[in-house]
Protein backbone atom coordinates (compact mmCIF):
# COMPACT_ATOMS: atom_id res chain seq x y z
CA UNK A 1 0.00 0.00 0.00
CA UNK A 2 1.39 3.22 -1.00
CA UNK A 3 0.43 6.46 2.02
CA UNK A 4 0.72 9.58 0.31
CA UNK A 5 1.07 12.30 2.73
CA UNK A 6 -0.27 15.57 1.93
CA UNK A 7 0.96 19.16 3.30
CA UNK A 8 -2.17 21.40 4.21
CA UNK A 9 -2.07 24.89 4.60
CA UNK A 10 -4.99 27.21 7.63
CA UNK A 11 -7.81 28.31 4.97
CA UNK A 12 -8.32 32.50 5.83
CA UNK A 13 -11.48 33.02 4.03
CA UNK A 14 -12.68 36.32 4.33
CA UNK A 15 -16.56 36.45 3.74
CA UNK A 16 -17.03 40.19 5.34
CA UNK A 17 -14.88 42.16 2.92
CA UNK A 18 -13.21 43.71 5.44
CA UNK A 19 -9.14 45.08 5.26
CA UNK A 20 -6.90 44.63 7.76
CA UNK A 21 -4.99 47.63 9.42
CA UNK A 22 -1.08 45.94 9.57
CA UNK A 23 0.30 45.56 12.70
CA UNK A 24 3.12 47.91 11.48
CA UNK A 25 1.35 50.52 10.82
CA UNK A 26 -0.42 50.84 14.51
CA UNK A 27 1.43 50.12 17.93
CA UNK A 28 1.04 51.65 21.21
CA UNK A 29 3.70 51.81 23.79
CA UNK A 30 2.48 52.19 28.20
CA UNK A 31 3.68 55.56 29.07
CA UNK A 32 2.69 55.04 32.75
CA UNK A 33 0.01 53.50 35.47
CA UNK A 34 -1.08 56.03 37.76
CA UNK A 35 -3.52 54.27 40.61
CA UNK A 36 -6.34 52.80 38.11
CA UNK A 37 -5.34 54.86 34.83
CA UNK A 38 -2.89 53.72 32.52
CA UNK A 39 -1.48 56.35 29.78
CA UNK A 40 -0.86 55.27 26.24
CA UNK A 41 0.88 56.48 23.47
CA UNK A 42 -0.60 55.31 20.01
CA UNK A 43 1.58 55.77 16.86
CA UNK A 44 -0.18 55.62 13.53
CA UNK A 45 1.44 56.04 10.05
CA UNK A 46 -1.33 58.04 9.00
CA UNK A 47 0.23 57.56 5.12
CA UNK A 48 -1.03 54.14 5.36
CA UNK A 49 -4.08 54.47 7.61
CA UNK A 50 -6.02 56.69 5.35
CA UNK A 51 -9.29 58.23 6.03
CA UNK A 52 -11.65 59.16 3.68
CA UNK A 53 -15.34 61.09 4.31
CA UNK A 54 -16.87 60.27 7.66
CA UNK A 55 -14.48 57.57 8.24
CA UNK A 56 -12.90 57.29 11.53
CA UNK A 57 -10.87 55.15 14.01
CA UNK A 58 -11.39 53.47 17.25
CA UNK A 59 -9.21 52.35 19.63
CA UNK A 60 -10.43 49.22 21.63
CA UNK A 61 -8.89 47.29 24.73
CA UNK A 62 -9.15 44.37 26.64
CA UNK A 63 -8.43 43.10 30.16
CA UNK A 64 -9.82 40.21 31.81
CA UNK A 65 -13.54 41.04 30.36
CA UNK A 66 -12.22 44.91 31.21
CA UNK A 67 -13.30 46.62 28.31
CA UNK A 68 -12.67 50.19 26.88
CA UNK A 69 -13.13 52.26 23.21
CA UNK A 70 -11.79 55.77 22.32
CA UNK A 71 -13.01 57.28 19.15
CA UNK A 72 -9.95 59.11 17.82
CA UNK A 73 -10.87 62.61 17.10
CA UNK A 74 -8.20 64.24 14.56
CA UNK A 75 -6.10 60.91 14.78
CA UNK A 76 -2.10 62.46 15.06
CA UNK A 77 1.09 60.14 14.33
CA UNK A 78 1.32 60.19 17.91
CA UNK A 79 -1.97 60.49 19.99
CA UNK A 80 -1.89 60.19 24.04
CA UNK A 81 -4.72 58.56 25.33
CA UNK A 82 -5.70 57.86 29.45
CA UNK A 83 -7.56 54.47 29.96
CA UNK A 84 -9.41 54.77 33.32
CA UNK A 85 -10.30 51.78 35.96
CA UNK A 86 -7.80 49.33 34.53
CA UNK A 87 -5.91 48.10 37.57
CA UNK A 88 -2.42 49.68 37.90
CA UNK A 89 -0.47 46.10 37.12
CA UNK A 90 -2.63 45.62 34.06
CA UNK A 91 -1.20 44.87 30.48
CA UNK A 92 -4.62 44.71 28.19
CA UNK A 93 -4.76 43.47 24.46
CA UNK A 94 -5.46 46.34 21.32
CA UNK A 95 -6.97 46.74 18.69
CA UNK A 96 -7.74 49.18 15.93
CA UNK A 97 -10.98 49.34 13.72
CA UNK A 98 -11.63 51.57 11.00
CA UNK A 99 -15.57 52.63 11.17
CA UNK A 100 -17.56 53.95 7.85
CA UNK A 101 -18.52 57.21 10.74
CA UNK A 102 -18.43 58.26 13.79
CA UNK A 103 -21.99 57.89 14.83
CA UNK A 104 -22.80 54.45 12.44
CA UNK A 105 -24.37 51.96 14.72
CA UNK A 106 -24.87 49.28 11.91
CA UNK A 107 -21.87 47.04 13.33
CA UNK A 108 -19.51 47.71 10.15
CA UNK A 109 -15.72 47.33 10.10
CA UNK A 110 -13.98 48.40 7.04
CA UNK A 111 -10.93 47.65 8.89
CA UNK A 112 -9.00 46.49 11.51
CA UNK A 113 -5.61 44.90 12.84
CA UNK A 114 -5.24 42.08 14.71
CA UNK A 115 -5.91 42.20 18.65
CA UNK A 116 -2.00 42.68 20.21
CA UNK A 117 -0.32 43.81 23.56
CA UNK A 118 1.74 47.38 23.80
CA UNK A 119 5.25 47.71 24.06
CA UNK A 120 6.96 49.45 26.79
CA UNK A 121 8.09 52.96 26.18
CA UNK A 122 11.84 53.67 25.57
CA UNK A 123 12.68 54.84 29.08
CA UNK A 124 10.47 51.62 30.70
CA UNK A 125 12.67 49.12 28.46
CA UNK A 126 16.10 51.34 30.37
CA UNK A 127 14.62 50.91 33.30
CA UNK A 128 13.81 47.23 32.93
CA UNK A 129 17.09 45.95 31.49
CA UNK A 130 19.14 48.23 33.94
CA UNK A 131 17.30 48.51 37.21
CA UNK A 132 14.92 45.45 37.44
CA UNK A 133 17.34 42.70 35.74
CA UNK A 134 17.69 40.95 39.29
CA UNK A 135 18.37 37.34 40.51
CA UNK A 136 16.97 35.65 43.54
CA UNK A 137 18.54 33.80 45.98
CA UNK A 138 18.07 32.42 49.60
CA UNK A 139 22.20 32.70 50.40
CA UNK A 140 22.05 36.21 51.21
CA UNK A 141 20.75 35.75 54.61
CA UNK A 142 19.12 38.40 56.64
CA UNK A 143 19.75 41.10 53.52
CA UNK A 144 16.99 41.84 51.06
CA UNK A 145 19.12 42.73 48.23
CA UNK A 146 23.13 42.04 47.67
CA UNK A 147 25.42 43.17 44.68
CA UNK A 148 27.29 39.79 43.59
CA UNK A 149 31.07 41.78 42.27
CA UNK A 150 32.68 38.33 41.51
CA UNK A 151 32.68 39.29 38.08
CA UNK A 152 33.75 43.13 38.41
CA UNK A 153 32.94 44.06 34.88
CA UNK A 154 28.81 42.40 35.00
CA UNK A 155 27.88 43.21 39.10
CA UNK A 156 25.07 41.16 39.56
CA UNK A 157 21.62 41.99 42.00
CA UNK A 158 20.25 39.40 44.00
CA UNK A 159 17.20 39.44 45.61
CA UNK A 160 16.00 37.67 48.96
CA UNK A 161 13.74 35.25 47.29
CA UNK A 162 11.47 34.87 49.88
CA UNK A 163 10.95 39.30 50.07
CA UNK A 164 10.53 38.39 45.83
CA UNK A 165 7.73 35.69 46.23
CA UNK A 166 5.56 38.28 48.46
CA UNK A 167 6.37 41.48 46.46
CA UNK A 168 6.20 41.81 42.59
CA UNK A 169 9.50 43.04 42.26
CA UNK A 170 8.95 43.84 38.39
CA UNK A 171 5.88 46.34 39.38
CA UNK A 172 5.77 46.84 42.96
CA UNK A 173 6.32 51.11 43.48
CA UNK A 174 6.97 49.58 47.21
CA UNK A 175 9.92 48.28 46.29
CA UNK A 176 11.63 50.54 43.89
CA UNK A 177 10.96 53.37 45.76
CA UNK A 178 12.92 52.14 48.65
CA UNK A 179 15.83 49.88 47.50
CA UNK A 180 16.37 51.21 43.68
CA UNK A 181 17.89 54.35 45.05
CA UNK A 182 20.27 52.23 47.38
CA UNK A 183 21.65 49.73 44.45
CA UNK A 184 22.43 53.13 42.26
CA UNK A 185 24.24 54.38 45.18
CA UNK A 186 26.13 50.90 46.12
CA UNK A 187 26.44 49.99 41.71
CA UNK A 188 28.20 52.96 41.21
CA UNK A 189 30.47 53.46 44.17
CA UNK A 190 31.23 49.55 43.28
CA UNK A 191 32.17 50.46 40.16
CA UNK A 192 34.48 53.51 40.97
CA UNK A 193 36.33 51.51 43.87
CA UNK A 194 37.31 48.56 41.48
CA UNK A 195 38.08 50.60 37.80
CA UNK A 196 40.63 53.52 37.96
CA UNK A 197 39.43 54.95 33.99
CA UNK A 198 36.10 54.58 31.43
CA UNK A 199 38.65 53.17 29.42
CA UNK A 200 39.15 49.51 31.90
CA UNK A 201 35.82 48.74 31.54
CA UNK A 202 34.42 47.03 28.64
CA UNK A 203 31.82 48.67 26.60
CA UNK A 204 29.82 45.71 26.41
CA UNK A 205 29.52 45.00 29.85
CA UNK A 206 26.61 45.52 32.88
CA UNK A 207 29.31 48.14 34.32
CA UNK A 208 29.78 50.43 31.48
CA UNK A 209 26.13 49.90 30.70
CA UNK A 210 25.49 51.44 33.74
CA UNK A 211 27.78 54.19 33.55
CA UNK A 212 26.09 55.09 30.13
CA UNK A 213 22.68 55.04 31.61
CA UNK A 214 23.71 57.36 34.13
CA UNK A 215 25.01 59.47 31.39
CA UNK A 216 22.25 59.03 29.07
CA UNK A 217 19.05 58.79 30.92
CA UNK A 218 20.08 60.96 33.97
CA UNK A 219 21.90 63.80 32.35
CA UNK A 220 24.55 63.28 35.08
CA UNK A 221 27.80 64.38 35.35
CA UNK A 222 29.80 61.86 34.06
CA UNK A 223 33.23 61.74 35.62
CA UNK A 224 36.51 62.68 33.34
CA UNK A 225 40.07 60.95 33.78
CA UNK A 226 40.92 63.27 36.85
CA UNK A 227 37.66 62.59 38.64
CA UNK A 228 39.21 59.24 38.46
CA UNK A 229 41.93 59.28 40.32
CA UNK A 230 39.84 61.36 42.97
CA UNK A 231 37.95 58.91 45.40
CA UNK A 232 36.17 61.66 47.27
CA UNK A 233 34.70 63.10 44.20
CA UNK A 234 34.07 59.82 42.75
CA UNK A 235 31.44 59.31 45.51
CA UNK A 236 30.42 62.96 45.47
CA UNK A 237 29.19 62.05 41.90
CA UNK A 238 27.99 58.74 43.04
CA UNK A 239 25.29 60.76 45.61
CA UNK A 240 24.75 63.07 42.10
CA UNK A 241 23.44 60.25 40.39
CA UNK A 242 21.31 59.31 43.40
CA UNK A 243 19.49 62.76 43.61
CA UNK A 244 18.86 62.98 39.56
CA UNK A 245 17.30 58.96 39.44
CA UNK A 246 15.29 59.62 42.58
CA UNK A 247 13.96 63.38 41.13
CA UNK A 248 13.28 61.92 38.00
CA UNK A 249 9.85 61.61 36.38
CA UNK A 250 9.74 58.12 35.48
CA UNK A 251 5.93 57.77 35.57
CA UNK A 252 4.91 60.86 33.68
CA UNK A 253 4.82 63.80 36.17
CA UNK A 254 5.94 61.53 39.37
CA UNK A 255 8.74 60.50 40.75
CA UNK A 256 9.37 57.07 42.65
CA UNK A 257 8.96 58.54 45.84
CA UNK A 258 5.67 60.57 44.72
CA UNK A 259 3.71 57.51 42.82
CA UNK A 260 4.57 55.69 46.59
CA UNK A 261 3.00 58.57 47.97
CA UNK A 262 -0.33 58.88 46.17
CA UNK A 263 -1.00 55.12 46.21
CA UNK A 264 -3.77 54.35 48.54
CA UNK A 265 -2.30 50.93 50.09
Amino acid sequence: MNIVLKKSRKATYNYTDRGTIRQRDCHVSIESHDNDQIRIKLYLDLDKISLIGDQVLVLEALYKGMYYRQKLINPKPENDIFIDDFPENSNPSFRLKLLPSLDGNDGQILSATKFFKATRSEEDKEIQKNFLSFSFSNAIGGLIWQIDWEDEQNPEIYINKDFADLYDIKTDIRVHAFILPAIVRELLNGIFLRFGSLEEIDERSQAYRWIKFCDRKLRWSMPDDEDWKDKLKLSELAEQAVRKFSDEKWFGNRTLLEKFLDKKW
